[in-house]
């Protein structure tokens, strides 16, 4: 099984996100900007409308103490 892999530092750590695919990791991650967003980002509204992809990468060209990394794709051990 392949799955896909992203981190992102920020001040209380480093958070991981794994997920089955592409898209869903893309997901995941426009849900912790979404839930950021407000607190982070007080005086600009939150992109509602914008395509997930797009207003993930807004959040962290806007936020320069926050940084997400993608992990290449990976084949998870033991599960052919």
């Amino acid at each position: 099984m392949k799955i896909w892999l992203a981190a992102i530092s920020h001040k209380h750590g480093t958070t991981v996100y794994a997920a089955v695919s592409r898209d869903r990791l893309i997901h995941e991650l426009y849900g912790y900007v979404q839930s950021w967003w407000k607190q982070e980002l007080p005086d600009d509204p939150f992109p509602d409308g914008m395509p997930e992809e797009e207003a993930v990468d807004l959040y962290f060209e806007k936020i320069d103490y926050e940084y997400l990394e993608f992990i290449d794709e990976t084949e998870l051990a033991g599960s052919e």
